[in-house]
């Protein structure tokens, strides 16, 4: 470290004289206060010693300004020789990284002060973190920092006091500038006070400054720099420290200094690189906050050159000096080449000269079959909107009978494989599911010549099978499920047999088994548990809280759904597909336990992700634009209301577009909007849309579907509302064989039915049999809705009804 000896000695010579100043009085500036051409403004902040207030510099030019006054009239002696070394060392800065010393005196009462330049900056930790900032971003933000802090090492200056506080960021014309400032318990290299102190920042100093040991070295400055390059990256704490714990700070220090005590860098599951590259960075850390300073870095500028390689992708010395990692680095910046060149030195040392020529002519169609793949990769993840929301439409044809195309291309099968895995889930998420089914199928086909893993194998099996389930070919899906086990020799407890299990429980929830699937749920669970497999347990819980929705328990299935949720966030994150759908399942469970605020806050997050994820014609939207209607017909207010009639007619129109007329998403929503046209009391046109659902569920589930039977229910209750007696009659007869067949006379919507009939019966002046009717309701609506619930209440009202004279 090299400095001049006459600034070194003028500094020692400073920092000796000022200790003979006596102690004074607290005092303050207050607003408005003018002292020569500056005007006080406001108190920014204040320490041990001195004030910091914003100013204005009233001439020769006006511009804001940071003073720094002394807090005291008569200090301490070492109080007073800080503050004024530290306006010293400010005198002997000019850097750009280092808040410049403008301007210095005295008050009238002989109180010290010096001016720096005004820095409307945050501090670095929450200025990257706000700013969202890469690691790329980062580092070399902090390798600036560390250039200003080397500029006051050359000038025989240790800061002594790196902190976030004392490391701001500002932006100057799109460029982040950062600034050093505080040096106000700085040292003179070399100095030797005659007693100890770890003045300083607890969590930031060095072992050595933390115990008092008075000769400090530019070392405890790479310490405090090593500290926040870890918060930098990890966003938080190194240590934990505190004033109260004060004595053992060196301990503490210690413990977490190096590799010990605190989670590194690759084990905290960060984003953004390879865990080689975050381990890279952990020998980084860890040399930059060793606990005996000689294993340091020697000065900040050896640490920013150290990030400088990580930057440019070189060895770090500090993490390995061996050949083989510095091979490593080497093929890592130039892998294409480096492939090329290793095997063609493996053909010659192998084969020799003699097979040159053929291991070139094999080299080029290789390196063509690799261009190919990574042609069509990138073709297909173009059309994927998870990746560029932007360009599913106009590349969606692209991707029609791609399959195909792909089959016929002379690739290597696991190249072949790993294309038609891509192009089946760009598909899935296309919603092409004719498309997804032939792909899915060409992969399992090929999966058994291609001398992949019987795992890998199964699993492409078990894909196709849930091309097969999204197409709804329940009957031939489950056929194969019962073979699935036998057919690959796995075990019961095994995660792909776990997985169809699961994938059976979805066909019997769409078959109208809810018995069946309730059960298999139950004996999955402790297997399930018992899995390492996040995603496994993300869709049984899943399952468990859908069962527990089409049963109409609301509150049964908060706790599995809300598990579900948080599931697939650690998994998938909160922008993803998966997780909207499960927030989705969550919000109806929100309503159906009357958490009706919650829901509809959901609601309309999901829609609003699934328009701007899959665009404004996606059948992903339209469900959950559907779902959105039905929240806002269940709040009742008129305005909700006739929300939810464009809206459920917005979903509408996208079902028929992208499902055809025939599908159950379409009589959902031609459901959906007739329930709403009839709170509305329009009749008529509710009259109209029943039919409609009623036809495409006939057509996409069969006559005797219990989804049809509950499309002809609402239609009967919208006749009876409008008065037609004997449509009602008709249509609710109709119904109840259906909805016994299918759901069980115990079930909630027979009750609903049963309640709907005792008004009929009310209003032709049965009493006694619609009595009979809503006293066998009003227990399942109890059980199922709770006391308090709109439907007990309604059956009640029709209860008391019966009983009047």
């Amino acid at each position: 470290m090299q400095y001049e000896d006459g600034d070194k000695t003028d500094l020692l010579a400073l920092t000796e004289r000022v200790r003979k100043v006596h102690k004074e009085d607290k005092r303050t500036l207050s607003s408005g206060t003018c002292f020569g051409r500056y005007r006080i403004e406001a108190l920014i902040g204040e320490g041990g010693m001195g004030a910091v207030y914003l100013a204005t510099q009233t001439e020769p030019v006006k511009r804001s300004v940071a003073i720094k006054v002394c807090l005291e009239r008569r200090l301490e002696d070492e109080d007073l020789s800080r503050f004024l070394v530290e306006r010293q060392v400010l005198a002997r800065m000019s850097h750009p990284a280092i808040a410049q010393l403008l301007d210095a005196g005295t008050l009238d009462d002989g109180t010290p002060f010096f001016v720096m330049e005004y820095v409307a900056g945050d501090r670095v930790t929450r200025f990257v973190r706000q700013r969202q900032l890469t690691v790329e971003q980062r580092i070399q933000l902090f390798c600036e920092f560390c250039h200003g802090v080397e500029h006051a090492h050359r000038r025989g200056v240790i800061h002594c006091d790196l902190k976030p506080s004392n490391l701001l960021v500002t932006e100057v014309e799109g460029r982040l500038q950062p600034k050093v400032i505080d040096f106000g318990i700085a040292r003179a290299m070399a100095h030797e006070s005659t007693q100890g102190t770890s003045a300083g920042t607890p969590g930031y100093m060095s072992p050595e400054q933390a115990s008092g040991m008075v000769d400090l070295d530019t070392r405890t400055d790479v310490f405090s720099l090593g500290v926040l390059l870890y918060e930098l990256l990890a966003e938080r704490p190194f240590a934990q420290a505190d004033a109260a714990a004060a004595p053992a700070l060196e301990q503490r220090l210690l413990a977490f200094a190096g590799d010990a005590g605190r989670p590194e860098l690759h084990s905290l599951k960060l984003s953004g690189l390879a865990r080689s590259r975050w381990r890279e960075l952990d020998a980084i850390v860890n040399r930059a906050t060793a606990g005996a300073r000689e294993q340091r870095y020697g000065s900040t500028a050896q640490l920013a050159e150290d990030l400088q390689l990580w930057l440019r992708r070189e060895a770090i010395p500090a993490y390995s000096s061996s050949w083989i990692y510095r091979g490593a680095c080497v093929l890592r910046r130039h892998a294409l080449l480096a492939t090329i060149s290793g095997l063609a030195l493996l053909s010659i040392a192998v084969l020799g000269a003699q097979l040159v020529a053929q291991y070139q002519e094999v080299s080029r169609q290789r390196d063509v079959a690799e261009e190919t793949s990574r042609l069509l990769l990138s073709t297909f993840q173009a059309a994927d909107p998870y990746t560029y929301p932007g360009a599913s439409i106009s590349v969606r044809e692209l991707l029609i009978r791609s399959a195909g195309q792909v089959m016929q291309k002379p690739l290597e099968p696991t190249i072949k494989l790993r294309l038609l895995s891509a192009l089946a889930d760009v598909q899935a998420n296309l919603e092409l599911w004719d498309d997804v089914l032939v792909t899915r199928m060409e992969a399992e086909k090929l999966s058994d010549s291609a001398g992949v893993s019987r795992d890998d194998r199964a699993d492409f099996a078990l894909q196709r099978l849930r091309a097969m389930v999204d197409l709804e070919q329940w009957d031939e899906a489950a056929n194969k499920l019962d073979r699935f086990a036998s057919r690959f020799d796995l075990p019961p407890t095994h995660p792909l047999v776990l997985e169809s299990q699961i994938l059976r429980v979805e066909i019997w929830e769409a078959t109208d088994q809810a018995d069946r699937s309730a059960q298999l749920l139950r004996e999955l669970e402790p297997l399930v548990r018992a899995s390492d497999k996040p995603e496994l347990r993300y869709r049984w819980a899943r399952f468990r809280g859908r069962a527990a929705v089409l049963a109409q328990d609301g509150e049964r299935a908060l706790a599995p759904l809300n598990e579900a949720y948080r599931l697939a966030v650690d998994f998938w994150g909160e922008d993803d597909a998966r997780t909207a759908a499960t927030l989705s399942d969550l919000a109806l469970a929100e309503a159906l336990a009357g958490n009706l605020d919650q829901a509809e806050q959901h609601r309309r997050a999901i829609v609003a992700f699934s328009e701007r994820l899959f665009g404004g014609d996606s059948v992903g939207l339209a469900v959950d634009l559907s779902n959105l209607g039905a929240f806002l017909q269940r709040r009742g207010e008129r305005d909700k209301l006739v929300e939810s009639v464009a809206v459920y007619q917005r979903a509408l129109d996208i079902f028929r577009q992208r499902s055809g007329e025939s599908s159950v998403d379409t009589a959902t929503a031609a459901n959906g909007l007739a329930s709403a046209l009839e709170s509305l009391g329009e009749f008529d046109r509710a009259s109209a849309a029943y039919r409609q659902a009623a036809d495409a569920m006939r057509a996409a589930r069969g006559d005797q579907h219990s989804l049809v039977g509950i499309v002809l229910h609402n239609w009967g209750r919208n006749e009876l509302q409008a008065g037609r007696l004997a449509s009602a009659e008709r249509l609710l007869s109709e119904s109840a064989p259906l909805l016994e067949q299918g759901l069980g006379k115990d079930h909630p919507r027979y009750a609903i039915w049963r309640h709907t009939m005792a008004r009929l019966r009310l209003a032709q002046g049965e009493r006694v049999d619609a009595l009979v009717l809503i006293k066998a309701a009003l227990p399942v609506l109890v059980a199922a809705y709770g006391e308090d619930s709109t439907e007990v209440k309604a059956g009640q009202a029709t209860e008391n009804a019966a009983l009047e004279p």
